[in-house]
């Protein structure tokens, strides 16, 4: 099994027993995403006091070109610094935001030249120098073992709320669900449920949003959630979140559950 279906499973295993655990009858019944002949593609397929619906998983992610902007990013700032704490016998301390862009285009190109300058200035007053966002930081000391730690930020929106930086992330992947499985499982007749995972894949590298509250998340889905069903069928009956962290949701948000 990959870790994506053993993580799914535990998910939706801790779905079910919170079910149970609530005085609900509920089971596993099917999995048709892993079935080609089923004509349902939700995740899964849980009986609740004898009624079926369709459950589908989703993580609560960073947007997905965080971990190609954390890459493009390290292939063009480390050989760079590199070299200077290598000419000038310092250890160089960079922080920056992973710049993204479209397929094709370098991505950052200007942005992380004035981070090379900013470690460049940073050699010259031995010390700590700050750039042009919050984000940007250069700082540098003289070391017999010249080395560069690079410290990215793990988001791409430049945006200090949580609430924005979450937004980004699942906006895509759920309307995609409302539109596709969900939607299908809706036209089937079954009453459906999101089941949303703050809680990190092992082999995945879209970082988890793990910083963000359960009340901060509940408010961001219900956003999405209401301008889909402004110009669309409503599609989902009840969101869960299986959190990092346990605090209260509701009043605020009613039709937003938690696994506890």
């Amino acid at each position: 099994m990959t870790a994506k279906y053993q993580h799914e499973d535990t998910a939706l295993q801790a779905f079910r027993d919170e079910l149970v655990a609530r005085g609900r009858r509920a089971e596993i019944t099917a999995y048709p995403d892993r079935d080609p002949a089923h004509p349902l593609t939700v995740d899964a397929l849980i009986s609740i006091d004898g009624v079926e619906w369709a459950v589908d998983h989703c993580l609560v992610s960073r947007p997905q070109l965080l971990p190609a902007a954390l890459k493009a990013a390290e292939a063009v700032l480390r050989p760079r610094i590199e070299a200077i704490a290598q000419t000038y016998g310092c250890v160089i301390q960079v922080s920056y935001l992973p710049q993204t862009g479209a397929k094709g285009v370098s991505w950052g190109a200007d942005y992380y030249d004035r981070i090379v300058q900013l470690a460049e200035k940073a050699v010259t007053v031995q010390g700590l120098i700050d750039g042009e966002d919050s984000f940007a930081t250069a700082q540098a000391f003289p070391s017999k073992t010249p080395d560069v730690h690079l410290i990215p930020f793990t988001d791409t929106t430049g945006n200090p709320s949580v609430s924005t930086q979450v937004d980004a992330g699942l906006r895509d992947p759920l309307l995609k669900k409302l539109a596709g499985q969900l939607k299908r499982a809706k036209e089937a007749g079954l009453p459906t449920a999101l089941l949303l995972d703050q809680i990190p894949r092992s082999d995945v590298n879209s970082h988890a949003v793990w910083l963000a509250a359960p009340v901060t998340i509940a408010a961001t889905v219900a956003a999405i959630l209401h301008d889909h069903d402004a110009v669309n069928p409503k599609v989902l009956d009840q969101v869960w979140l299986r959190p990092t962290v346990h605090a209260a949701i509701q009043p605020g948000f009613p039709s937003i559950h938690q696994l506890i």
